[in-house]
């Protein structure tokens, strides 16, 4: 054998250290990654509590998660407020948009929301893709999470209507400006 087809015991376990060290690294950045998303998601399904106390409640809509973490969603306020944001994990939110709608159209969507079944539903599941609804008022907070797999079939049927034109809404709102 050659001296230049040989490579040593030595530099194999040099090149195994190596490997074992990048894939603890990968693997502790996967970790942090997991847990802080978990602390950003219970703050995003309660809402901006300064925003809660202004607005006699608040609806959030959100979907998002997968390889980047990445969440977006809409922020409805009592108070006509709309709001477009978008966070990634570890990071702060980025607002994308701000609008108002009028009392009559949010208090439509809430009234909805509340003659939907969803009320009573039970929905606290989360998958690589997550969708969630938050419904905050100085007396209660409500969450509903499910796997999002892109599909309507994905919604909860209790909720999946008014999921589909809240989020209508909150679109054609924005794409209006």
């Amino acid at each position: 054998m050659s001296k230049n087809n040989y490579i040593s015991n030595k530099d194999k376990r040099g090149r195994y250290n190596s490997m074992l060290k990048i894939s603890c690294i990968l693997l502790s950045a996967l970790i942090i990654t997991c847990s802080h998303s978990k602390e950003k998601q219970a703050k995003m399904e309660l809402g901006d509590s300064k925003a809660t106390e202004q607005a006699a409640y608040q609806i959030i809509i959100w979907k998002g998660g997968g390889f980047s973490g990445q969440v977006s969603g809409f922020t409805l306020s009592s108070n006509g407020e709309v709001t477009r944001w978008q966070r990634f994990p570890g990071q702060s939110d980025t607002i994308l948009w701000k609008g108002a709608a009028s009392l009559a159209e949010i208090q439509k969507i809430r009234s909805q929301l509340e003659q939907s079944m969803a009320l009573e539903m039970k929905a606290d599941v989360t998958g690589n893709m997550t969708a969630g609804v938050s419904y905050t008022t100085k007396e209660t907070a409500l969450r509903w999470t499910w796997r999002y797999t892109g599909s309507d079939d994905s919604i909860p049927e209790a909720i999946r209507s008014w999921f589909k034109e809240a989020m209508a809404f909150c679109r054609a709102l924005e794409n209006n400006k």
